[in-house]
């Protein structure tokens, strides 16, 4: 499910493991308009961004925040250039990444 605030990934070879990472994060709010924001605690300082997909798996667009030390961030997204739909937002931070539905409605 898309909307899930925390994606855990596996990050050893061990199944036996029960210390994974979660990263938790979310888009605020969502649907949005022209901008909204990006929520993401961070479990270690990492770079962060995000590739932006439409239903069709075409990469739309790309977000770069740079370099974010390890804790809660508010990333902002400006979305005023993109078409009203619904997009995967991809995020990277580090050796995470998991994705998360993003809607655009009416401008």
């Amino acid at each position: 499910d898309l909307d899930a605030v925390g994606v855990i990934y596996q990050n050893t070879t061990s199944l036996t493991s029960i210390s994974e990472p979660v990263v938790p994060a979310s888009i605020i709010p969502n649907p949005m308009a022209e901008s909204g924001v990006l929520r993401i605690v961070l479990p270690a300082n990492s770079l962060v961004c995000a590739k932006i997909f439409s239903l069709q798996g075409q990469e739309v667009h790309h977000l770069n925040w740079g370099y974010c030390t390890k804790g809660m961030h508010s990333l902002r997204i400006d979305a005023t250039t993109w078409q009203k739909g619904v997009y995967v937002m991809q995020v990277v931070a580090g050796q995470f990444s998991f994705n998360l539905k993003l809607i655009i409605n009416e401008k």
